[in-house]
């Protein structure tokens, strides 16, 4: 009964968490549009960021429970205050972003386990950016444009060999499988940026 109770209680914060994350985070992207009244652009943004953040999330979550752990998202409230405060005294222009993370628990350790959880979140990000470059591609639709780009960077900065960042994790359990999803988030971003 008591594993039940603690349970139900533990799926409330982590759904309240991946809430709170997201509006936080959306609102600390998406701050320089609702400053300069760029209420479509700052919608826009928000949605991307929340797709973006929550697929990264998810991906890490259920990728560790294929492998038979425990996982759950955790925000990090200190990390959000931070994003919030900064963005909003930058006017929007800087935005530092450390919301929480997905914890894992296996009851063994599996370096093949832990390649694919760290990798995951990334690839989400990749595999949304690369369907909403094919979209836009067809479409020019600006919103699109802006789920792709973000998820870019969500990819790219994710992906970066510092700890404890996903690409740190990756490269010391596979370095191949680490640079070509590197590459492939580096590409993209050439892509958004040269575009």
């Amino acid at each position: 009964m008591v594993y039940w109770g603690f349970e139900i209680g533990d799926r409330y914060r982590e759904l309240r968490d991946f809430f709170l994350s997201i509006a936080v985070l959306g609102i600390a992207f998406s701050w320089r549009y609702l400053i300069d009244k760029l209420y479509s652009y700052a919608l826009a943004v928000f949605i991307a960021i929340g797709i973006g953040f929550l697929f990264h999330e998810l991906a890490h979550r259920f990728t560790a429970r294929r492998f038979g752990a425990y996982s759950r998202y955790r925000a990090w409230y200190l990390g959000l205050l931070l994003a919030l405060v900064i963005s909003i005294a930058s006017r929007g222009s800087v935005v530092f972003a450390a919301p929480g993370d997905v914890e894992v628990y296996l009851p063994w350790y599996s370096p093949r386990a832990d390649l694919f959880i760290s990798l995951a979140g990334p690839l989400a990000n990749i595999v949304i950016a690369l369907i909403s470059t094919a979209i836009y591609t067809y479409t020019r639709i600006d919103y699109i444009y802006i789920v792709g780009y973000i998820n870019t960077i969500l990819a790219f900065f994710n992906l970066l060999p510092i700890p404890p960042l996903d690409g740190y994790k990756a490269i010391r359990r596979n370095i191949f499988l680490w640079l070509v999803s590197f590459l492939i988030s580096l590409a993209l971003i050439l892509h958004y940026i040269y575009h």
